[in-house]
């Protein structure tokens, strides 16, 4: 079956279709006087031409063309519309996708970054770390990292794409209140929510926690069979931890995993520096900034996780309490009643032997304001 037509762009031809996401289609092409450099072409797919999405790809052309440059960041050589078509002009990224390490058996047992796969990937995260820091310092957040939209250029280097969900504080938003917008498996609890006031830089990192597990482990953290299923692990929070998906992973390496994937966001690090720096601090051999989380915070974090649990377990908690607790004062209370008694029958006795006189003793009243207490009790 037949592809796509390819678009007419002046200047430029298509060669062939590299991409089609949801609302634009990627070609590769050559300028008609150069053909030997090549580019890529994103085109919005008249399918989609709403005029949201239309907003929402002049958006990202502007952001690309005169906001953002960072040699980790795609470049947008040039933008416009042609026959009603949107098109912007993109670096051609020779090499693949973020790929995991091995996804079999545990990593070398070396010191530091181990293996030089394990070396090349983190470096790559390193300057993935430092284009989105780039992205937040001018008030912008991507909200669609993952894998797939982090390429690698022909000397192996970090090239960050796609940013046609981001959201750009400076500008107005184009994404409606309870609206989700993002990768299910790569987006944060609060992005999950729709919560737009929620949303802030840290759930890139959240992103970058995912892409970090799937490329050591070969999955993502929160995964399913469908999309409830994934919302439901995300929402919760509730994942298996690195060191379990994958063998031979160094406690320093899922504590900074682990960083970025706090459910709240004020427990994760707190900007993607932070955790370029913890990286590059483990590929040096050196310890880390961030700590684990203590015995309390774990604690919390299975409390959170596991409500129903806690909660079967704080109603038994309590039945127990009060049956021990009603067991005891109905001990207490038979003991009290045979003093009482005990006490009774020595007063009768010593009534008896003396009755003008007892009822002034001290012995007499003592025994008489006791006995009343207990009784009231």
């Amino acid at each position: 079956m037949s592809g796509p037509p390819a678009p007419e762009i002046p200047g430029y031809i298509c060669h062939e279709l590299i991409g089609n996401g949801a609302s634009a289609e990627v070609w590769r092409a050559t300028r008609v006087d150069d053909e030997s450099a090549e580019y890529a072409i994103k085109v919005l797919a008249s399918r989609w031409a709403n005029s949201e999405m239309r907003d929402r790809f002049e958006e990202e052309g502007e952001l690309l063309q005169e906001k953002l440059s960072h040699p980790n960041l795609v470049r947008c050589h040039e933008r416009g519309e042609v026959a009603e078509q949107l098109y912007m002009v993109l670096d051609f990224v020779s090499g693949g996708d973020l790929e995991p390490i091995a996804s079999a058996g545990p990593l070398p047992p070396r010191k530091g970054a181990g293996s030089r796969p394990l070396r090349g990937l983190l470096e790559n995260f390193v300057q993935l770390c430092d284009v989105l820091q780039h992205l937040h310092d001018e008030e912008v957040i991507h909200r669609d990292v993952k894998p797939e939209n982090v390429r690698l250029d022909a000397d192996g280097n970090t090239v960050l794409l796609d940013l046609g969900v981001a959201r750009s504080f400076a500008r107005r938003t184009l994404t409606e209140e309870g609206v989700v917008v993002g990768t299910p498996t790569n987006m944060s609890p609060e992005q999950a929510t729709g919560g737009r006031a929620l949303v802030d830089h840290r759930t890139d990192i959240f992103s970058i926690g995912t892409s970090l597990y799937f490329c050591l482990s070969g999955r993502y953290p929160f995964d399913g069979r469908d999309q409830k299923q994934i919302y439901g692990a995300l929402l919760s929070g509730d994942y298996l931890p690195l060191r379990k998906a994958r063998q031979g992973i160094p406690i320093d390496l899922d504590t900074i995993v682990s960083g970025c994937l706090a459910h709240r966001p004020h427990d994760r690090y707190s900007s993607a520096a932070d955790v370029a720096r913890d990286i590059r601090l483990f590929l040096d051999g050196k310890p880390i900034v961030r700590k684990r989380a203590g015995i309390a915070a774990r604690t919390y974090d299975w409390v959170r996780r596991h409500p129903v649990p806690v909660l079967l377990l704080c109603l038994v908690s309590l039945v127990a309490y009060i049956n021990i607790a009603d067991e005891i004062r109905a001990r207490a209370h038979w003991v009290e009643v045979s003093f009482v008694e005990s006490e009774g029958r020595d007063l009768s006795l010593e009534i008896s032997l003396h009755p003008s006189e007892v009822a002034e003793t001290p012995r007499f009243q003592t025994t008489r304001l006791r006995t009343a207490k207990r009784v009231r009790l």
